[in-house]
């Protein structure tokens, strides 16, 4: 029996369409990513997985990114609309709140490449507990990261 508390995550859903659906399908695959970030999360909040090689397998609405080489961790996003996924995920654990919202945008398609940008915005609820996890003093209660990607198909299997 374990006393310590138990972690809620929760991941919304993000309404999406018939479109958007046929779209993501059309994503899956190997992709090789250069991306440009920046940001001021400490990096204990993780880094953007658009980096390197890395596989997108897409399972219904769900696109998940998951690098082939490294120690970035996997992303999972869901489709909203044709070139636009999202993230809103909160995270209770013993009266803290920490939520993440992250959004990436494909803003340029061809059949072999994808550019676009990626945004993730991290915040707590400002409780005492929150306040005490932070690793320095005066550290913002939110932080943010973005990236400016590109990516080449190397291929349609994930």
């Amino acid at each position: 029996m374990s006393c310590a508390p138990e972690a809620e995550y929760t991941l919304d859903d993000v309404p999406t369409t018939p479109t958007a659906l046929e779209w993501i399908q059309g994503i899956a695959g190997v992709w090789q990513v250069q991306s440009v970030e920046s940001g001021e999360c400490p990096e204990e909040m993780g880094l953007p997985p658009l980096h390197g090689l890395s596989s997108w397998s897409v399972e219904e609405q769900a696109l998940t990114i998951s690098a082939l080489h490294g120690e970035r961790p996997d992303l999972t996003l869901l489709v909203a609309e044709p070139m636009l996924l999202l993230r809103s995920a909160t995270l209770d654990f013993a009266g803290c709140q920490l939520t993440e919202e992250v959004e990436l945008r494909v803003e340029e398609q061809t059949l072999n490449t994808l550019e676009g940008t990626y945004l993730a915005r991290f915040s707590h609820d400002g409780s005492a507990l929150c306040e005490s996890l932070v690793p320095e003093e005066g550290e913002a209660a939110s932080c943010e990261v973005t990236s400016q990607w590109q990516a080449y198909r190397i291929s349609s299997n994930p």
